[in-house]
This record gives structure tokens, sequence and C-alpha cells, in this order.
């Protein structure tokens, strides 16, 4: 009898349904058993109220039969299915609806913090290219500002070596001043600035102490040799005075030498 008492309980899922079945079980053995208590008080002539409590023996118990435990089983309220797997699929639904959120928000913040990296990276990468950009042209204009220096240093030796041994020596100018205030001075016809400009500009970009390497060729005009200007051949009133009087003496005009310097590139 016990043992199919425990195959009838294990047959439960949940521990809560197996105490609840075992409860009502042990309801329906309690009445009948309680009557035949009453029954045998009765015909001793003792009332049921004179026993203080009432006790299942485990002879009662092994004298219940087979029937008595169907019975009783017959009457307790069954879970069912439908109603069983409908409770499992909600909690299954909840957990996976708990764990998809949960996945989202960790995807969601991972996402944010591999956006935030990438900024940051790009940010550095940013500041280190204009870090590398600044320190080239910082080196491009070092050595170009060291470059034009030495070649102002080579020029002034050059120009001071020519005039002393090409005749009589002649200091660079440093007097200022600009070629419309130098053409202006020098007496040269207003008309005729547009061609001395062109010669000027080619010869020596108007600088008054340019001075040609190979034939000491000297000031605005690249007089040779700088000692036939008189003054000084590196003054650049001086040079073109001298070289209005060797345009017109030589070519006839500005406008001719201007002719003659685009055919032949010299004067």
């Amino acid at each position: 009898m016990f043992k199919n008492l425990k195959d009838h309980r294990s047959a439960r899922s949940s521990n809560a349904r197996i105490g609840f079945i075992g409860a009502a079980v042990l309801l329906s053995l309690l009445a009948p058993t309680s009557a035949q208590a009453a029954e045998q008080s009765t015909a001793s002539g003792s009332s049921p109220s004179s026993s203080s409590s009432t006790e299942i023996t485990p002879d009662q118990l092994s004298a219940v039969s087979e029937r008595q435990i169907s019975t009783a089983n017959s009457g307790v309220p069954k879970f069912n299915s439908a109603d069983l797997m409908g409770k499992i699929k909600d909690q299954i639904e909840t957990e996976r609806v708990a764990r998809d959120q949960r996945l989202a928000e960790e995807a969601a913040a991972r996402a944010a913090a591999e956006e935030a990296a990438r900024l940051a990276a790009e940010e550095v990468a940013r500041v280190e290219a204009a870090r590398v950009a600044a320190e080239a042209q910082a080196a491009a204009e070092k050595a170009a500002a060291e470059a034009k220096a030495k070649s102002a240093a080579s020029s002034s030796r050059s120009g001071t070596s020519r005039s002393t041994s090409s005749g009589p020596s002649s200091p660079l100018y440093t007097g200022g001043g600009s070629k419309d205030e130098w053409l202006r001075a020098s007496g040269i016809a207003e008309s005729d600035w547009g061609y001395v400009d062109y010669i000027v500009s080619k010869e020596s970009s108007w600088n008054p102490n340019a001075t040609n390497a190979s034939s000491g060729a000297s000031g605005l005009v690249q007089a040779l040799p700088c000692g036939k200007v008189p003054g000084s051949c590196f003054n650049p009133v001086d040079n073109l005075k001298w070289a209005n009087g060797y345009a017109v003496g030589r070519y006839g005009s500005w406008a001719q030498a201007y002719a003659f310097w685009t055919s032949n590139h010299w004067w």
C-alpha cells in the first residue's frame, strides 16, 4: 500500500503539487478511521469527546485498502496539463525576454564603448598628423631661411670682391626705396618705365646689389664692368642713370632696347 502511495506521489512534477495531494490523501484516510473509532466508542459506552485525541496507528493504516486510497485520490483536484504547460511557457518567455533585453543592453554598451574608442583614436591620429605637418613646415621654413642667408652672404662676398678687381670700390646699397622712386630720381621718362621694368626684372629682379657670378656684371641693369657706372654701380639711381644713356646711345630708345632683349635675352 505504501509503495503505491509513493509511486502516486512521485508522478507529480513539482513539490507544491506533491504536498497538496499528500494532504488530501491523509484527510481521506482519516475520515473512515475516525468514524470507526467513533463507532467503537459508542459500542463500549463511551462518548467520542471523552478521548483527548484521535490517533491513527500503523495497524490502522495498514488496514486501509487499495480501494480506499484510489477512492481518496479520485476526489483530489488535479492540475490540468495544459495549464501547467502554459505556466511553464510563460515562465520561459519571461526569462527569454529578460535575457534578450540584457543582451541588447550589453551590446549597446559595447557598441558605445567601441565608438568612443574609435573617436579617441581618430583624435589622437589627427593631433599627431597636425604635429608632424607643423614640424615639417617649420623644418622647411628653417631650411629655406638658411639657404637664403647663405646665398645673400655669398652674393655679398662675390660683389665686394668683383667691385674691387673691376674698378673703383663700390659699397653695397642699403638705402632702401622702391623702383618707382628710383625711376623717377633717375630722370627716365615715365613712358619708358614699362620697358625699363621688363629689362631690369629679367637682369636683376630689381635687386640693386645683384652680381653675376660668372661675368661680374653688377647692379640693376648688370653693368659690366661695375666701375664704368659713375658714382656706384650698386646705387639703383646711379645704375639707372647710366642705363638710360646706354639704352638710348646704343639702341636709340628704350623701346628698341626692349625689342633687342626679347629677341636675344641680353642687351
